[in-house]
């Protein structure tokens, strides 16, 4: 079925489906979206927002043709098939989004994909709360129920709805948005053993360091004095410009 969706859709546009795969040939360090229902459009949404590279799998021509209005690249298949993901670019991909309906598709997207490439970060939708280990064990590095996710925000709407619109506001107002990110600390850095104020981020960079990840284990709200180790990973808040420094100043190598 599969198979003959993508020869009808050649046939209907072949100039324009031969284009879209060319630039799905060429995708790297992308992310896939496996399907296209409520979720996986917000995935893409947020994604697109960001200008990150990805590309929609779906077997459903509704779908796809929803994908192509919004100008996203896509790939009719089911994202369940080993080949589909392959010419998905998943071995050159950095990561992947289960976001079906179903909780078993999502397992065997999670763990087709978990096979043909043991770096890529895959985040997995769980409808059921149960399920949530099972895909993890599966080989999902984080599986989320947004119903979870969505009655924690109402709560928070209620409890904090201030810090609720800051961040919002904040966090959405197109290039000047501030955004939260890892930043690596490589061990040829110069960085490495130097303090936070020895480096001066914030008076370099303008954006502000939230914590330190070292270890799996979180710093949070790092003093000054603390000295940078090799493979620590920074979560900065700031512009996408200011983001971008931060990354300067810890890849320049002494």
């Amino acid at each position: 079925v599969v198979m003959d969706y993508l020869v009808a859709v050649r046939l209907a546009d072949p100039t324009r489906r031969r284009k879209m795969e060319k630039h799905i040939d060429k995708l790297t360090g992308h992310t896939i979206v496996a399907g296209l229902g409520r979720v996986g459009r917000q995935a893409a949404r947020e994604l697109a927002a960001a200008g990150a590279p990805f590309v929609v799998v779906d077997p459903s021509e509704t779908s796809v043709r929803l994908a192509e209005d919004h100008g996203w690249l896509c790939l009719p298949g089911d994202a369940t098939d080993d080949a589909v993901l392959e010419h998905a670019g998943v071995r050159r991909a950095h990561g992947l989004i289960a976001t079906t309906a179903n909780d078993a598709t999502n397992m065997y997207i999670v763990l087709s994909a978990r096979v043909l490439n043991a770096r890529l970060h895959i985040v997995s939708r769980a409808v059921d709360e149960t399920s949530v280990p099972k895909l993890t064990r599966a080989g999902a590095d984080r599986a989320i129920s947004p119903y979870a996710i969505g009655g924690h925000r109402l709560a928070h709407l209620i409890l904090s709805p201030t810090v609720v619109d800051f961040f919002e506001t904040a966090l959405r107002r197109g290039n000047e948005a501030l955004n939260i990110e890892a930043v690596a600390v490589s061990p040829e850095s110069r960085a490495v053993g130097r303090s936070l104020e020895a480096l001066a981020l914030r008076q370099i960079t303008g954006a502000t360091v939230l914590a330190i990840i070292r270890d799996g284990t979180p710093i949070v709200n790092p003093g000054g004095d603390l000295a940078l180790a090799g493979g620590d990973r920074l979560l900065a808040l700031g512009t996408r410009d200011q983001l971008e420094r931060v990354e300067r100043v810890l890849a320049t190598k002494d």
